[in-house]
């Protein structure tokens, strides 16, 4: 397999998981395909979802559990901190956000192809690398944000990685720290064993 079977894979989200966040309690999972279309009423929660990427992405970027603007979204993104994203402003409930991506060769142009890569500097990949990336299928980031009545602000409370639906490191906060530790590496994962 060469290198170039990794620049066919696409990329695309392909679920978002959300519980405690603005409108939506229970957790709850959507699925995204390719074309994603979301309607209702005002006030149902299309938004929320939207919200949701550029708070997860907030936090894993710029360490913000309590953001008010996103760097993403700008001005036309208010989130308004914590106290107004958690659901019925409850300061007791926990934020929970998951997103899965997909890695597919579904015949669609892809994300960065060697034929759009221009600019890109080049790097090939080993053959062990290649077998890596070509087993996997599924990747995604689940966190949890909790209001910390001693600290009086938001913190990042727990995170897993995941790769094809398994665990493959996991962090949570002691009390002690602002940050996570990690807690679990799973060293037995297959994709692992392959490094």
């Amino acid at each position: 397999m060469g290198a170039e079977s990794v620049y066919k894979k696409r990329i695309g989200l392909s679920e978002i998981t959300i519980e405690n966040f603005k409108a939506i309690k229970e957790r709850t999972t959507l699925p995204i395909r390719p074309i994603t279309m979301l309607y209702g009423a005002n006030s149902a929660g299309k938004s929320t979802i939207i919200h949701a990427l550029a708070y997860l992405r907030e936090i894993v970027c710029n360490n913000n559990p309590d953001a008010d603007q996103t760097e993403i979204g700008g001005e036309s993104i208010r989130l308004g901190g914590f106290r107004n994203m958690v659901h019925d402003y409850d300061l007791d409930k926990t934020i929970w956000i998951g997103i899965n991506f997909s890695l597919e060769d579904d015949g669609l142009s892809p994300f960065l192809s060697q034929e759009n890569a221009e600019g890109v500097e080049e790097n090939p990949l080993d053959e062990e690398a290649e077998n890596f990336l070509s087993e996997v299928v599924n990747c995604g980031i689940r966190i949890s944000v909790a209001y910390s009545k001693t600290e009086n602000r938001p913190l990042l409370e727990s995170f897993e990685i995941l790769i094809n639906g398994e665990i493959i490191t996991e962090g949570s906060r002691d009390g002690t720290n602002d940050l996570p530790e990690l807690t679990r590496l799973n060293h037995l994962h297959p994709l692992l064993e392959m490094v």
